[in-house]
């Protein structure tokens, strides 16, 4: 044998002898109503139906339902701290705290900033992304403990953490604001239009700009911006897969698939109609589909 003959593939995938390239069988899971954020725990998916006020549980190995858990109202993004599920309820200005391992409540619902659209976890704080406020608040994942509340740019969507510094997208500013985790602000970065979505490969930041259909690449340890690559019309949230940056568009009903090395486009998948929240569990990379209460495997 001469060499490797595989690159770029998903070591998982490998594993589970998956030689497709993506299954486009059109297998769909239902939800609830108007399904918005989509989480992976390491056993099972999350999803947030904001207009059925309730969290989905399934089973990632089939897609076996599970529970649906009541929470506030409007649930969107959410983000778990390795035993609790954190879920922003943008209805009710509220964090509520599930119990992953039995979707039972923690206490009782966080007061938070207005409009709360996103949480991310740094490893010690929940960050929550209040989106009428323009702010973000830091609550102590331990106790649920208010420790700050930082102003951002103007209505920002999404958190992500890099290892270091928390990154928020800023919608109507057209930036990402990189704070310290002391709630300082390191720099602010100037992206496309209406950015939405944040994810991080390692070394750079991916940003969905929904008003002018591109992703901006970013260098997270300087901010400097690397590359602008087109994708589907109104794009929305990204997922990792250890090779490529996946991208729902949400008014094309399509997800992206970019390299991640040089943004070129592997593909473009259809799934169902207003794709948004998108998480990879391993193997496969599963789709909220907001217009047709699912979700979807690829």
């Amino acid at each position: 044998m001469n060499g490797p003959i595989l690159f770029n593939t998903n070591l998982k995938r490998v594993a589970l002898h998956r030689w497709y390239e993506v299954n486009q069988a059109g297998v769909t899971f239902a939800v609830g109503g108007q399904p918005k954020g989509i989480l992976f725990d390491s056993a099972s998916l999350w999803v947030t139906n904001s207009m059925s006020n309730t969290v989905t549980r399934r089973r990632v190995a089939d897609g076996t339902f599970v529970a649906n858990y009541p929470v506030g109202t409007d649930p969107v993004g959410m983000a778990f701290d390795g035993g609790r599920l954190w879920v922003a309820n943008r209805g009710d200005n509220t964090v509520t705290r599930l119990v992953a391992s039995t979707g039972a409540p923690l206490g009782a619902p966080i007061p938070v900033g207005s409009h709360p659209n996103d949480v991310c976890f740094d490893g010690r704080y929940m960050w929550v992304v209040n989106d009428g406020s323009n702010s973000v608040t830091r609550l102590i994942a331990a106790t649920g403990a208010t420790a700050g509340t930082f102003p951002v740019g103007q209505s920002p969507r999404i958190c992500r953490f890099d290892g270091t510094h928390v990154w928020v997208t800023n919608h109507d500013s057209n930036t990402v604001s990189v704070l310290r985790r002391d709630g300082s602000l390191v720099r602010t970065v100037n992206v496309g239009s209406n950015p939405v979505g944040i994810a991080f490969d390692g070394a750079n930041m991916w940003v969905t700009n929904a008003g002018s259909h591109n992703v901006t690449k970013i260098r997270a340890s300087n901010g400097q911006v690397l590359g602008i690559f087109p994708v589907g019309q109104e794009p929305r949230f990204l997922a990792f897969d250890g090779f490529h940056m996946w991208v729902t568009n949400h008014s094309d009903d399509t997800v992206t698939k970019l390299r991640v090395r040089d943004g070129a486009v592997i593909g473009t998948y259809d799934v169902g109609a207003g794709p948004r929240g998108i998480t990879f569990d391993g193997s496969d990379m599963w789709v909220v589909n907001a217009d047709d209460d699912s979700i979807s495997r690829l």
